[in-house]
């Protein structure tokens, strides 16, 4: 299916990719220890494809003030200049590589693959490949505690890909039940495992909390449902759960105060009901606030902890950037970006510069598009085209971005890891390249 067609569908799933069809529960798992070593050195190679809307919350590294000065490129018709030509690295990842983590104090990456079960484990100094792990199942979520040096990840049973190496369809006798587990990063040993249908989503390093998600999809007759998990991050032990009232798509933390921001929807059906962010405390679970949003869908929700900002890419007649205040739980702005069917995701946000990261696809352009977007206006300074699809990205050490690619065809097999230096140079805006798509609805 084109990507750009598969992206529009998928804009109402909203991560279903991840969380689709989980029951909601109201007890966890019960905590087992485990010394036994997950580490193969076999690599899986897919051939399914699919595009992920998956966004996962980067880890935020919290300052007090932003010295760079954004640069604003005037809109220019023209060539989109090729990534190749900012990368300061290219690394080969095989299989489809999607979600990054980091971990900051050891310069490590971790990236999962979208249909393996595979975990490839890289060297953000050497930028090398220096494992890869087979999983008990496909990972939905990752997430990295550089104080602990631990690595939570959350597995599925099964997908529903038939080429997937733990599809629902295949032959095989048995498959690994859904689970979240801890694994040591020193030597990538099991610590604790528990069988729960969740997705991990954030930790608090500070207080040793990790943070999983579980969601539930309804008719559209129905509300749908969805529940915040708080586990110990060193036992996973069930601390608390909380019923959001909504399916929840993707989170983000401010680990200062403790508050989760979260993106979710009353009501799942071809599009997203009732599209709301939910501030939610962290330490007791209380619902602070809940922020409706305009529109039939929206996809992720990233933070600026030195604006005290969040953002929101919104689907409606037009696709909007929208921020809102942490402060007052109210909208700073509101800025269209393209179409209704151009196909935008975001992907993160660069502290240090004020930069947002977000993905496009449209009809006109024949490869993906990177857009650097000003977060203090939500203006779009710089694009740039690549042959595969951006679907993560993490700040790496030594001042460098890493964003991992996939694969447009299910000829290649393998993607990439791509390095980019903070500052990039003026280049093209051409905004025409994202207002015409293949729309949906």
């Amino acid at each position: 299916m084109d990507n750009r067609i598969t992206a529009i569908l998928m804009v109402a799933l909203l991560a279903a990719g991840v969380v689709a069809g989980y029951e909601v529960g109201s007890e966890g798992g019960t905590a087992r220890v485990s010394t036994e070593s997950i580490v193969s050195t076999t690599t899986s190679v897919s051939t399914a494809t699919r595009v992920t809307t998956t966004t996962i919350a980067q880890p935020i590294t919290e300052t007090t003030t932003r010295t760079s000065t954004i640069r604003v490129t005037e809109p220019s018709p023209g060539e989109i200049p090729s990534i190749t030509t900012i990368e300061e690295g290219n690394l080969t990842i095989e299989g489809y590589p999607s979600t990054v983590a980091n971990n900051w104090a050891t310069g490590t990456l971790f990236i999962t693959d979208l249909f393996s079960n595979v975990l490839t484990i890289v060297n953000d100094t050497t930028d090398s490949v220096t494992a890869a792990i087979t999983l008990p199942g496909t990972p939905t979520g990752i997430v990295v505690d550089s104080s602990t040096n631990s690595v939570y990840l959350s597995i599925e049973g099964c997908t529903n890909l038939i080429n997937a190496s733990d599809s629902c369809v295949s032959t095989q006798p048995a498959l690994t039940p859904p689970e979240i587990f801890a694994m040591n990063g020193s030597n990538n040993r099991v610590l604790w495992t528990i069988q729960d249908n969740a997705v991990v989503v954030a930790v608090d390093e500070g207080r040793g909390l990790l943070y999983a998600t579980q969601g539930q999809m309804m008719t559209p007759e129905s509300n749908s449902t969805g529940n915040l998990l708080t586990l110990g991050a060193s036992s996973g032990l069930l601390m608390a759960n909380v019923s959001l009232g909504a399916y929840p798509e993707a989170v983000a933390l401010v680990p200062s105060t403790n508050m989760l921001y979260i993106s979710a929807c009353q009501v799942v059906s071809i599009l997203c009901g009732g599209a709301e962010v939910l501030v939610v405390n962290g330490t007791d679970g209380a619902i602070s606030a809940t922020i409706p949003v305009s529109g039939w869908g929206m996809s992720g929700i990233i933070l600026d902890t030195i604006a005290n900002a969040g953002y929101l890419v919104v689907y409606s007649n037009v696709t909007k950037l929208v921020s809102i205040s942490l402060n007052s739980d109210k909208e700073i702005y509101s800025t269209v970006l393209g179409s209704s069917c151009a196909g935008i995701f975001p992907l993160g946000i660069d502290l240090d510069e004020g930069q947002l990261y977000a993905v496009a696809s449209s009809e006109q352009s024949t490869s993906n598009l990177l857009l650097v977007i000003n977060a203090e206006t939500g203006d779009i300074v710089n694009m740039f085209s690549a042959p595969g699809q951006f679907v993560g990205f993490t700040p790496g050490i030594n001042g460098l971005l890493y964003f991992t690619v996939e694969p447009l065809s299910t000829h290649q097999s393998s993607g990439s890891l791509v390095s980019l230096s903070e500052s990039f140079p003026i280049g093209f805006v051409n905004t025409g390249l994202i207002e015409s798509g293949v729309c949906y609805p």
